[in-house]
């Protein structure tokens, strides 16, 4: 269980690092956007979160990503595409090292 925890965590913390790059976002940016909805963030937590170092509580994440005019189930479908597509990448990766071997 503990490698799956640790695994959301970091895709998690991934997907919201990306997610406020594209948006062009300081994280900065986010705290006043958020804190604005009388909701309260501060810079450390949403650096933890976005490292990967704690893993924040559903509420919480689906107020960020609000601000990120997000829905929660595109940002899980994202970060389920990213896994399978991670999982190819290291079977193709092995398939080629296998190959190399046999030449």
């Amino acid at each position: 269980m503990t490698d799956e925890i640790e695994f959301l965590k970091t895709s998690i913390a991934k997907e919201l690092r990306k997610k406020r790059g594209e948006l062009n976002l300081s994280k900065s940016d986010v705290i006043k956007g958020i804190n604005n909805n009388n909701i309260k963030l501060d810079y450390a937590t949403l650096t933890r979160y976005e490292t990967g170092e704690t893993l924040q509580s559903l509420d919480k994440l689906c107020i960020i990503l609000k601000f990120y005019n997000l829905n929660l189930k595109n940002f899980f479908n994202q970060i389920y595409e990213n896994f399978h597509r991670g999982e190819l990448t290291t079977e193709l990766d092995e398939l080629s090292e296998e190959l190399d071997k046999e030449k």
